[in-house]
């Protein structure tokens, strides 16, 4: 290396170190909008992005997770405009507009596509993609009044919609999904919102390997030993969306090095299973920890799904689930929402709590994961 170039390499280095960090978003946007200190005034009421899906002709079977999917992409504006996210709003409907069941949506996903256009340093974002998930039982997002996700109007956005059919066998007919996005125009509030992100927490299973943790070297000498780099090659970036084995995706979910494999979407026989994990590492915890909104995302037959704070024995929430009075499907996924908002100390450790109790006759799909939304 030549002494002019090592110079140059210094400089570089030098200027690149001397560039700020990335603003978390409460100080970014201090320095972007000025509300007066006795702004009291009620902010209007929240535009609305409406999408519909295509067509989803539903004339077989289609258990969670197989049914026909469609992807969409659009960002709220342009670039230099900024967007408060406060609701998400499903609809099913008939060829003639009508109403029809929720049963007949499996999911929808809204998304972060990448890349990001934040101009601040997100709590979760940067890493996190899902923002909202609907499903039978949970149809209407609604975040406490006075909160929203901040959102760059050019920052792309994906929808996932995703049809169902558990209970039809003789079905024959076209469905359209319809979703409603309620936001606000950050130069239309009068009085300033709190910003929200979520922290997604989720249930694996083994389903193959050893004995013992995620990562935990075994007892007992195991054939099939991967080394990190194929690790990380066939490590697919979210389990939570996947079925072990899936026939539809020919991957394997989670693995360790020793021949563990683990899926976030796992199978049930008829009965009850009761699963508990250590999900601390899944969240980036800071020293002050407000809870505002949390949202579930499971399948038939949960029955509830808890958090809990090992450290000190208490249901940080449990959110119970309804199932229908007959086939199979959820009519009821609870939610819990707070102004006020919830201390999550940092340093405690946090477990994820499902049940599930399967009363059908069928072996089925089954997923814990549970949405947190702190403040940014």
């Amino acid at each position: 290396m030549t002494r002019s170039f090592s110079l140059y390499l210094l400089v570089i280095l030098f200027f690149a170190g001397c560039q700020s960090k990335p603003k978390n978003f409460s100080d970014w946007y201090s320095d972007q909008r000025e509300f007066p200190d006795a702004a009291k005034e009620n902010n209007p009421d929240p535009e609305q992005r409406i999408l519909y899906s295509s067509n989803f002709h539903l004339d077989t079977i289609y258990r969670s997770m197989m049914g026909p999917t469609e992807d969409q992409y659009f960002s709220l504006g342009e670039k230099g405009e900024l967007f408060w996210i406060t609701g998400y709003k499903g609809t099913v409907l008939n060829p003639d507009s009508s109403v029809a069941a929720f049963d007949f949506m499996c999911h929808n996903n809204l998304n972060f596509d990448v890349p990001r256009t934040f101009p601040w340093k997100s709590r979760t974002f940067d890493r996190v993609n899902r923002v909202f998930t609907l499903t039978p039982g949970i149809t209407d997002i609604q975040l406490p009044e006075g909160f929203g996700i901040p959102v760059p109007g050019d920052q792309k956005l994906k929808v996932t919609f995703q049809a169902l059919n558990h209970n039809r066998p003789e079905l024959d007919s076209n469905f359209i999904h319809r979703i409603e996005i309620s936001y606000y125009r950050d130069e239309d509030l009068k009085t300033p919102l709190q910003a929200l992100a979520q922290e997604t927490v989720w249930m694996v299973k083994q389903y193959e390997g050893p004995p013992g943790k995620c990562g935990e070297e075994p007892l007992i000498q195991v054939s099939t030993h991967l080394s990190e780099e194929d690790r990380r090659i066939t490590q697919p970036n979210c389990g939570v969306d996947m079925l072990a084995n899936n026939p539809q995706q020919n991957l394997d979910m989670y693995h360790d090095l020793y021949g563990r494999k683990f899926t976030g979407h796992w199978k049930i026989p008829p009965g009850v299973e009761e699963l508990q994990m250590d999900v601390s590492d899944f969240m980036v915890m800071l020293p002050q920890n407000q809870l505002h909104y949390i949202a579930a995302h499971v399948h038939p037959f949960c029955e509830s799904l808890e958090l809990i704070n090992e450290s000190t024995g208490q249901i940080v929430s449990r959110l119970n689930m309804q199932s229908a009075d007959s086939g199979i499907g959820l009519i009821q996924v609870e939610d819990w929402s707070s102004t006020e908002g919830m201390a999550l100390p940092e340093k405690d450790t946090y477990v994820l709590r499902s049940r599930y109790n399967n009363t059908s006759k069928d072996t089925l799909s089954a997923m814990s994961v549970m949405y947190l939304y702190f403040s940014e």
